[in-house]
């Protein structure tokens, strides 16, 4: 069931609690600058946020 649109994206909430959902908010684009420094490290961001997401499942699950 939808339960939020922001900006066209939709949040998911389902009934089923055992489904885990991460949202990450990387930061506002208010400028070409702002841009630039965004995607100019996407993949290192990537990356970061993938070797988070693992150490806390291996932690915690």
């Amino acid at each position: 069931m939808i339960t939020n649109i922001v900006r066209n994206l939709q949040v998911l909430r389902a009934s089923n609690k055992t489904k885990r959902k991460v949202l990450v908010e990387l930061g506002f684009i208010t400028s070409p600058k702002d841009a630039k420094a965004l995607f100019s490290n996407i993949d290192l961001i990537a990356r970061q946020l993938y070797e988070g997401l693992l150490k806390n499942i291996k932690k915690f699950y």
